[in-house]
C-alpha cells in the first residue's frame, strides 16, 4: 500500500512540474507572437509594396479591396495607380500550386487590357523555379510566344506559373467585355486605337468566301470568349461570325483560338493562334488549322478536349443572327 502510494506520489509530482513547464512554454510563445505579430505584418506590407513597384516601377498607390475576384487561390487584388492618380492595372497576390514543391506564393501584375505583364515569385519550394526567374524572383518568360521553355526536369516548376498566368487572365476576362463598333470608313480605325479591329483579313478570309466586310458589334459577352466579329458579304448578307476564344484546360495552360461559325450555327474552322502543348500537331495542318473531323489521339487527349470544348462555346454562343 505504501509504495502504491509512493508511486502515485511520484507521478503526479512529474505531471504538474511538466503541466507548469507547458504553461510556461505556451505564455512564452504566446508572448512572442504579441511582440512579433506587428513588425511581421508590417514586414508582409513591404515585402508586397515592393512586389508592386518590381512589376509597376511607375506605381505610387495600391488599393486593396477595390476589386474582388472569386477564386480561393487569389488572396487580394490591389488597384495600382500612379502619381498622378492615374489607374496603370492590377496587382494579385496569388497561390499557385506545383505538383512537386506544393504552393508557390506569387505576386501578379496585370494591365487595364486583362493582360499579365509581369510576375514575381515570392516564396516556394520548388528545386528547378529559379531556372524561369531572374535574381529579383522575376518570370522571364513575359511577353514571350510561349514563355521560357522548359528546362529538363523542370516541368512542373514551369506550369505552376504558366498555369498561374492563365488563370489570372482568365479571372479579368470575366469581367463583362464590351467591343466598341469598328467603322467601315478607310484609314479612321488606323488613326483611333480604340476602334482597331481583333481580327485581320487574314484571319476572315481563311474559312469565309465573298467576304466585303466585318466589322465588331457592340455586343457584350464573358470570357473564354475574347472578340466577335460578324462577316457579311458585297449585299450585306451575313456569312457569319469570327470568335477569338481561349480554351483552358490544356496540358500546359491556355490555348488561344480563332473560330469560324457560318450563319446556321455550324461551326465551319478553327486555327490555333497560340499555344504551349506538346501535342498540337497530332491536330494542326502548316496554317495551324484543326481538323474537325478527326478523332483523338493517344497521348494527345487533353490538348484535343480543350479544343473540342471551346469548339462546344462557339457552337451553343447565341449571337442572334443577323447584325
Amino acid at each position: 500500500m505504501a509504495k502504491n502510494k509512493q508511486a502515485a506520489l511520484a507521478v503526479f509530482n512529474v505531471t504538474w512540474r511538466l503541466l507548469v513547464i507547458c504553461l510556461a512554454v505556451a505564455a512564452l510563445v504566446a508572448l512572442v507572437f504579441e511582440i512579433t505579430k506587428g513588425p511581421i505584418a508590417e514586414g508582409e506590407i513591404t515585402r508586397k509594396k515592393e512586389a508592386v513597384r518590381a512589376i509597376f516601377p511607375e506605381s505610387d498607390t495600391m488599393e486593396e479591396g477595390k476589386t474582388q475576384l472569386k477564386d480561393s487561390r487569389v488572396n487580394v487584388v490591389y488597384d495600382v495607380a500612379d502619381a498622378d492618380g492615374i489607374f496603370i492595372g492590377w496587382c494579385v497576390d496569388y497561390v499557385g500550386t506545383s505538383e512537386y514543391g506544393g504552393d508557390v506564393s506569387m505576386m501578379i501584375g496585370v494591365d487595364p487590357n486583362g493582360k499579365v505583364v509581369g510576375l514575381q515569385v515570392i516564396s516556394h519550394a520548388e528545386t528547378f523555379i529559379d531556372r524561369y526567374t531572374d535574381d529579383k524572383g522575376m518570370y522571364t518568360g513575359i511577353g514571350l510566344p510561349y514563355g521560357v521553355d522548359i528546362s529538363a526536369g523542370a516541368t512542373m516548376s514551369y506550369n505552376a506559373v504558366r498555369n498561374a498566368i492563365t488563370a489570372v487572365e482568365e479571372l479579368f476576362a470575366d469581367l463583362v467585355k464590351v467591343v466598341p463598333p469598328v467603322t467601315d470608313e478607310p484609314g479612321e480605325a488606323e488613326d483611333d486605337p480604340a476602334l482597331q479591329s481583333a481580327f485581320s483579313e487574314a484571319e476572315v478570309t481563311m474559312f469565309f468566301d465573298n467576304v466585303a466586310s466585318f466589322s465588331e458589334p457592340s455586343v457584350a459577352f464573358n470570357s473564354p470568349v475574347r472578340a466577335v466579329c460578324v462577316v457579311k458579304d458585297d449585299e450585306a448578307d451575313v456569312l457569319g461570325h469570327c470568335i477569338k476564344i481561349s480554351a483552358g484546360g490544356g496540358r500546359n495552360g491556355r490555348i488561344e483560338l480563332l473560330v469560324a461559325r457560318a450563319d446556321s450555327g455550324d461551326v465551319i474552322g478553327v486555327q490555333v493562334l497560340e499555344h504551349y502543348e506538346n501535342s498540337m500537331e497530332f491536330y494542326v495542318d502548316e496554317n495551324g488549322c484543326f481538323d474537325l473531323a478527326q478523332d483523338v489521339q493517344v497521348g494527345a487527349t487533353v490538348t484535343y478536349d480543350a479544343i473540342r470544348a471551346a469548339v462546344a462555346v462557339v457552337k451553343n454562343m447565341d449571337l442572334g443572327g443577323a447584325v
